[in-house]
């Protein structure tokens, strides 16, 4: 092939890398021009300042403890920005802490999250000084003092305890219902088939038989009654879940019982002591 039909068939090719390259040319300076609306011209300086805060709660009765913290941004060299940094800073904080408290004195002492998320909320914007070239992006996190701290922790503590304690006295006096039950049924079959050592005891006297059968059955009426009684204690014990008083109400109604029967109750007095004891 001669060199004249070498270069006519390596001219389209020659054209094809040409356009491509005014192509990508032309990009790139769209690129550029892009950029240059989206940056600043001057290099951004940023400094990252933390500090604390003291804010009263309602009615003064505790402070929140807030820390701030402030990101500073502002086209220039480093020097610059942060010297104006340090003209607005004093003027910022004072706003900041005026804010704070304004919003503070409202919240309950136990509310801090409150607080902060109202703070950051009224926060989001940044703040910009200097004809709005220095940005100021702020939030904070509030925390209680430590007093209202310690002071929750022994609360949440003692909820706790106060809880587990409920969960056992409930749990120890559940059948509480079912027992009072089986003791009204049993004084029934007492009224109904007991006989009364007083009426062995007077039996030698006929004359004296209607007596007895009445003075009896009034005994047996007044037991009954003093064992309702002592019974309705305990229910109202277990309504207020006071563990003590149900076992000594128990125990009050079961030596009465022992008495009513003439049983010698000196062998449970050691159980019923220790049982007392362990309500406690």
């Amino acid at each position: 092939m001669s060199d004249d039909k070498v270069r006519e068939a390596s001219q389209p090719r020659r054209f094809t890398l040409l356009r491509t390259w005014l192509i990508d040319w032309t990009r790139e300076i769209r690129r550029r021009r892009r950029t240059e609306i989206r940056m600043p011209k001057h290099d951004t300086y940023s400094e990252l300042r933390t500090s604390q805060i003291s804010a009263p709660s309602s009615d003064d009765r505790f402070t929140f403890q807030v820390t701030v913290t402030c990101l500073w941004s502002g086209p220039g060299e480093a020097a610059t920005v942060a010297e104006a940094i340090r003209l607005h800073e004093p003027e910022q904080r004072r706003v900041l802490t005026q804010d704070l408290r304004r919003i503070s004195r409202t919240i309950e002492p136990d509310e801090f999250a409150v607080v902060e998320q109202q703070l950051n909320e009224s926060l989001e914007e940044p703040t910009r000084y200097h004809d709005g070239l220095l940005a100021c992006h702020t939030w904070v996190e509030v925390a209680p003092e430590d007093t209202l701290r310690k002071h929750l922790q022994q609360q949440w503590i003692t909820k706790s305890n106060t809880d587990a304690a409920h969960a056992l006295k409930k749990n120890a006096v559940g059948q509480l219902d079912e027992l009072t039950k089986e003791w009204d049924k049993f004084l029934r079959n007492v009224r109904e088939g007991s006989i009364s050592p007083r009426a062995v005891k007077l039996a030698g006297n006929t004359n004296r038989v209607g007596d007895v059968a009445e003075q009896m059955l009034k005994d047996q009426e007044e037991t009954q009654a003093k064992l309702r009684e002592i019974c309705a204690n305990a229910v109202s014990a277990h309504e207020r879940l006071d563990l003590y008083e149900f076992v000594t109400s128990y125990d009050s109604a079961l030596r009465q019982l022992l008495d009513y029967l003439q049983l010698d109750r000196a062998a449970t007095d050691g159980t019923i002591r220790q049982d007392a004891h362990r309500a406690r």
